[in-house]
């Protein structure tokens, strides 16, 4: 939902409020790590990293000033949350 209320002709405001579909493209990754402990041996660790796609909420706030006649200054400010936690899974653990 797009709410842009009138200011004048060289100033515009938006307010965006809803929800966003996340595709995850292809988010394989695979990975190496190592964990050493000071008295023990090093461990070695394999595996990837694999996200699915989710839904996120969204408010946010534009304003746009016209600096001439084509240049303009644009100023955004939002807020982005989760609203459907998709699967992670990180070295097999979910």
């Amino acid at each position: 939902m797009l709410l842009r209320p009138a200011v004048n002709e060289s100033v515009s405001f938006t307010i965006e409020a809803g929800a966003r579909y996340v595709v995850a493209v292809d988010s394989d990754v695979y990975t190496d790590s190592a964990a050493a402990n000071a008295p023990g041996p090093r461990e070695n660790v394999s595996g990837g990293f694999d996200i699915d796609n989710g839904v996120i909420g969204l408010v946010a706030a534009n304003l746009e000033v016209d600096l001439s006649l084509n240049p303009s200054l644009l100023c955004s400010f939002g807020y982005q949350f989760v609203l459907s936690k998709n699967d992670k899974n990180c070295l097999g653990i979910k």
